[in-house]
Formats: structure tokens, C-alpha cells, sequence
């Protein structure tokens, strides 16, 4: 279970997220939606322990992640606006590397199976410094797909994928 209480965060004296609490419960699906610069992102990013609030707690199975260790974050996975990857790796290569980070080792068949899936077969060997908006986000689903998470926060999943795709 995630708990939030009281989370506050300004940018320069201008609040964007004023004492929000919330529950989610395990098997919960939450989408946040919501005119630009209401603060969606910013929360995804507290929640990730990405950044730091100026006042509350997140609370992650039973552990404030911001006074625990690090591994307090652990089943944690955030996918946001950019894509946090190597440009001059291809897309094995990343997700082989993020595998590693996260303590997971798919099968490279597992990969390469899953990189088909979400359109990438063509380009699997090429470095991702050469993908578009939508395959690199194609390239974070492949992530979602094959790495251990409890929680998953995706920051704008849909931006930048076809129509086609999106269905």
C-alpha cells in the first residue's frame, strides 16, 4: 500500500500541490488527469523519490521512503517525460542495463520478443539516439513489460504513440 499525507510543493513561492493525501491499495490502477503544470508530474516524481517535497509523507509499505534507505524504494519503477536511457545503446543494450540496475535478468529471447511486440523489431540493434518520440515511449513499455515493479508510475504513457498504437 501507498499512503500520502500532507505532501506540499511550491516553485518559487507558487504552491502546486497544497497538503494532498490519498490512499492507494495494492491492485489499485490510478490515472491522474489534469490541465499542464497542475502538478501531475511533480507528483509522480515525489512519489518515485525522484524529488524531494517541502512538507509531508509517502509512505511505502510501511516505510517513510524519504527517512528510509534507499531500498525503501525497492518494486518502485517511474517511467516519466524523458527517457532516462542511453542514446547510444540500442534497446537491448538499455533494457539489458536497466535489467541489471533493477536486479533482473530477462531471458534475451524474452527481450527480443517483447521489443516485436511493441514495434521495434526493425530497429532492436540500433542506437535510440535514432528513435522517434513514439518509439522511445514504445521502448518504456518494453521496460514496464520486463522489469520487477509493485508500483509503476508512467508519466504521460500516451504521449507521442499513433492513434493505432494508443488503441
Amino acid at each position: 500500500m501507498l499512503a500520502v499525507a500532507n505532501i506540499n510543493k511550491s516553485f518559487y513561492h507558487n504552491p502546486v500541490l497544497n497538503n494532498l493525501s490519498f490512499k492507494v491499495n495494492d491492485g489499485d490502477v490510478i490515472a491522474l488527469t489534469g490541465k499542464n503544470g497542475t502538478g501531475k508530474s511533480t507528483l509522480l516524481r515525489i512519489l518515485a523519490r525522484i524529488s524531494q517535497p517541502d512538507g509531508g509523507t509517502v509512505i511505502y509499505n510501511d516505510v517513510d521512503i524519504f527517512k528510509g534507505k534507499a531500498s525503501a524504494r525497492k518494486g518502485i519503477l517511474y517511467l516519466g517525460h524523458e527517457p532516462g536511457l542511453y542514446p547510444s545503446f540500442s534497446a537491448i543494450e538499455n533494457i539489458e542495463f536497466a535489467s541489471r540496475i533493477h536486479g533482473a535478468f530477462p531471458v534475451a529471447e524474452d527481450i527480443v520478443t517483447t521489443l516485436k511486440n511493441i514495434g521495434l523489431s526493425e530497429h532492436i540493434n540500433d542506437p535510440i539516439k535514432i528513435y522517434s518520440k513514439g518509439m522511445l515511449q514504445r521502448l518504456k513499455y518494453a521496460l514496464a513489460n520486463l522489469l520487477p515493479w509493485s508500483i509503476l508510475f508512467f508519466d504521460e504513457p500516451f504521449s507521442g504513440l499513433d492513434i493505432k498504437v494508443k488503441i
